[in-house]
């Protein structure tokens, strides 16, 4: 019985073949396109499901708020905060604090020199907060002495090839490190991309900032005793900072308020934070995606609704014809079910050759490396739901066109459908109220797609390259400069500490007029930056070699800067002075913009 049910069906899509081209291929584009966004949507959601103790295991942040009014969400924190946090709150288990490297490292083994990014200074618990694996050497003490250093799996493979390096002196950054501890490369949906891990005892300058709660570098990780409440816990930050870092910072015009961020939403959660290195996706991005290959999939359902139903007066005949000759109605709708089934089916098809052509593209966009899973039991479920997708969309259709009455249709005294004319007329409206709102949704992300390669930066960032420079390239930054501008390529060169849009040092400068200490994020340049940078100066000048005391008097604001100080207009602020103590090493800059 079902045999034949399928046989006709399949002789109805081959008599009527516009109808079979167009449901067919809103079916296929419609499940391709869903099935892209469920590989992105569930590729996001697996990040940090890994660690055993996640449930209990918490990255700190803070809520940083100026005097100004602006609000920053810092994942970065005071160094002090893991001792006094263990001190103060006997839920906490364990603590430990990373900072990141900030670029790549240049390694030396024997001669053989490799630039390696993904690098972390870490406490020794390191390894056990974050759930990585040590396969060789002590991994509690591994990196409790100064230099030392572990090292991936991968990592070690590239530098020491099949040599064991476990015990091995290696040269990083012109400084010989210890292997104390090889790990397996961390699970590919880690929101740290952690190939090489430096003791933290290694930063000499850490120990001068054991007091220090204004210096936010610190990456801290708390993992609770079962059974606390994260949010009890949370409720005793403030009297935490108000205790001991406000008495210290508020004089500076900033407080902070710090906050938990369990481990496995830090890669969803983060977008809007500052100086993150975690590997960032959007939570929004993922319901927004989600709710599209919903409304995709019912968009489908209504189109084959509204199409079959329009159809159904060619087919009252022979629906007529059917009960005539002893037809139950139960069995016309398997029948038309079964059409519905069919048309998904070999949708579904058309679908998976679609979303295979189109996955490498989506693996550029989204810098993934997606993978349709052709496993049993995902064949199975995709097919038993484009049944189950096939039934649903089929069902209306099937009961619409089974009801007609055999001697009312065959002497065409089928004429009224009364409130199934508004019905169907309604999910019409339905289905351009859902196209129109995938319309609209598509049109505003390309223009912030478009906004995003196009909006004028402040700077040209075209034919625009930044390298790196070791300590040696620093010490004659002059001489490294010209040897770059001999290449027959480069225009134009330029030396800065810090480049717009990447990491850019915070600091404070000080407005000798009001005796106000102003937070700010500050970077040193050379006297070629500007010009290189392709920047306009809408005030006064740029840093000028025929203007010796430019090198120690001189600083240059941006528009911003110009609205915190109070300044009342660009021009108002040149010739005004300013302080800086360069990077709190108690040498006072004096100048003026």
């Amino acid at each position: 019985m079902l045999l034949n049910y399928f046989k006709i069906a399949l002789r109805n899509l081959q008599k009527n073949k516009l109808f079979s081209v167009i449901n067919i291929s809103s079916m296929a584009i419609s499940l391709a396109s869903s099935f892209l966004i469920t590989l992105f949507v569930w590729d996001e959601l697996k990040f940090d499901r890994h660690h055993p103790d996640g449930d209990r295991t918490f990255r700190v942040y803070n809520i940083r708020q100026n005097d100004d009014g602006i609000v920053s969400y810092l994942p970065i924190v005071p160094y002090p905060f893991a001792a006094y946090m263990q001190k103060d709150f006997p839920e906490i288990e364990s603590a430990v604090r990373i900072m990141d490297t900030y670029g790549e490292l240049l390694f030396d083994i024997n001669g053989k020199k490799i630039l390696q990014a993904n690098g972390i200074f870490a406490e020794p618990g390191v390894f056990d907060m974050l759930t990585l694996d040590v396969t060789s050497g002590a991994g509690r003490t591994a990196l409790e002495k100064s230099n030392s250093v572990a090292l991936s799996q991968s990592v070690a493979k590239k530098v020491f090839g099949e040599v064991d390096p476990l015990g091995k002196t290696i040269m990083i950054n012109e400084r010989d490190y210890l292997v104390t501890a090889l790990y397996a490369d961390p699970p590919e949906h880690f929101h740290l991309k952690a190939e090489y891990i430096l003791s933290m005892s290694t930063l000499p300058f850490l120990r001068d900032r054991e007091e220090n709660w204004q210096w936010q570098q610190i990456f801290t990780y708390l993992k609770l005793k079962p059974g606390t409440d994260p949010n009890v816990l949370e409720s005793k930050f403030p009297a935490f900072v108000e205790k001991y870092a406000y008495p210290k910072i508020k004089s500076v015009g900033f407080t902070y308020l710090p906050r938990l961020q369990n481990i496995k939403d830090i890669h969803l959660q983060s977008s809007h934070f500052e100086w993150e290195i975690a590997q960032r996706g959007n939570a929004q991005t993922v319901y927004i995606l989600s709710l599209t290959a919903i409304a995709l999939l019912v968009i489908a359902c209504l189109n084959f609704i509204n199409l079959s139903t329009a159809r159904g007066i060619k087919r009252m005949k022979e629906v007529g014809v059917r009960k005539v000759i002893g037809a139950a109605r139960n069995q016309l709708v398997l029948q038309f079910i079964s059409e519905s089934i069919v048309i998904t089916v070999v949708g579904l098809v058309f679908a998976i050759v679609l979303a295979q052509l189109a996955l490498p593209y989506l693996n550029i966009l989204a810098e993934k490396e997606l993978f349709l899973p052709f496993t049993w039991e995902i064949v199975m479920t995709v097919f038993l739901f484009s049944v189950l997708l096939g039934t649903i969309a089929g069902s209306y259709p099937a009961f619409y066109l089974s009801r007609f009455k055999p001697a009312a249709v065959l002497y065409n005294k089928q004429t009224r459908t009364g409130g199934t004319a508004l019905f169907r007329q309604g999910l019409v409206v339905l289905q351009f109220v859902f196209s129109s709102c995938l319309i609209i949704g598509s049109m505003v992300v390309f223009s912030q797609h478009d906004m995003l390669l196009n909006k004028n930066m402040g700077f040209n960032k075209e034919q625009l390259v930044m390298i790196p420079l070791r300590d040696a390239q620093l010490q004659n930054y002059e001489t490294t400069k010209r040897e770059f501008a001999n290449h027959p390529g480069v225009v134009k060169t330029t030396v800065g500490f810090g480049v717009p849009g990447d990491f850019i040092a915070g600091d404070e400068i000080i407005d000798p007029e009001k005796n106000k200490k102003v937070p700010v994020d500050l970077f040193c340049i050379d006297h070629d930056y500007i010009q290189t940078m392709g920047m306009t100066i809408i005030a006064g000048r740029e840093f000028s070699r025929e203007v010796p005391t430019d090198t120690s008097e001189a600083f240059i604001i941006n528009e911003t800067a110009v609205g915190v100080l109070g300044y009342n207009s660009p021009e108002d602020a040149i010739g005004k002075p300013l302080h800086w103590n360069a990077w709190g090493r108690n040498s006072l800059k004096r100048g003026q913009v």
